[in-house]
C-alpha cells in the first residue's frame, strides 16, 4: 500500500490495512478506539479517494 499512503490519511491506511487483514468494520473499531460509524466513514472516504467501489477492489490495489 506504498504507494498509495499519499492520497490516504493515516488513519484511512490503517483501516484499510486492517480490511485487508480480515478484520470487520466492527472489529476495526473496538481496535482502534473508535466508533463502528466512524470506521465507515474513513472506509468511505478511502474508497472515494483510490476510486474504488469494495473491499476486493481494495485488496487488488494493495496487491499490485
Amino acid at each position: 500500500m506504498g504507494q498509495l499512503a499519499p492520497t490516504l490519511s493515516q488513519r484511512e491506511r490503517e483501516v484499510c490495512a486492517l480490511m485487508a487483514a480480515g478484520l470487520t468494520s466492527e472489529r476495526i473499531a473496538l481496535k482502534l478506539g473508535i466508533s463502528l460509524n466512524t470506521v465507515l466513514t474513513y472506509r468511505k472516504r478511502a474508497y472515494f479517494r483510490l476510486q474504488i467501489s469494495s473491499q476486493n477492489d481494495l485488496l487488488r490495489l494493495m496487491l499490485q
